[in-house]
């Protein structure tokens, strides 16, 4: 059995990343923070600034999974809802959104991301599909945060 050629892995990744000017398209911002510590070292979050990027990306619901997620107990129910962005490293890249390791440069403790109103915390990330050397995406897990009272999503 042969193996792939260079030539064939330029012509996967060539389709990847031209595949992102079609098929990456779900609107997703992410909130980066900017500041945060104060200048005596409180640490407020009312007082944290942000900056609003969005991005363009692919992203997967829980389409698959048929068993319940969510979970009742006696104080209320336990929202375990998540997306997960898939996000073209190419993209990033032309941004300037990765890191020297080169990959997407990001606080998961501290940035998070809104989708159609809903708030997401990242909980996991991970470089997928690859070439003979490189990934040519990134996956990022978002878990959904809490609703406010008073705001209704369903």
């Amino acid at each position: 059995m042969q193996g792939i050629s260079d030539n064939q892995w330029a012509a996967y990744e060539n389709i990847i990343n031209n595949a992102h000017n079609y098929f990456n398209k779900a609107k997703v911002v992410w909130h980066r923070l900017t500041t945060g510590l104060q200048r005596y070292g409180e640490d407020n979050k009312s007082n944290n600034t942000y900056e609003e990027i969005t991005l363009e990306c692919l992203i997967t619901y829980n389409i698959f999974r048929t068993w319940p997620i969510n979970e009742n107990t006696p104080s209320g129910l336990l929202d375990r809802e998540n997306i997960v962005l898939m996000i073209n490293r190419k993209y990033l890249t032309d941004l300037g959104y990765l890191n020297t390791d080169g990959f997407f440069a990001f606080d998961p403790g501290q940035d998070y991301f809104t989708h159609m109103g809903q708030t997401y915390r990242a909980m996991g990330e991970t470089a997928v599909s690859q070439t003979k050397s490189d990934p040519l995406h990134f996956y990022i897990i978002l878990i959904r945060q809490k609703t406010e009272t008073g705001n209704s999503k369903f």
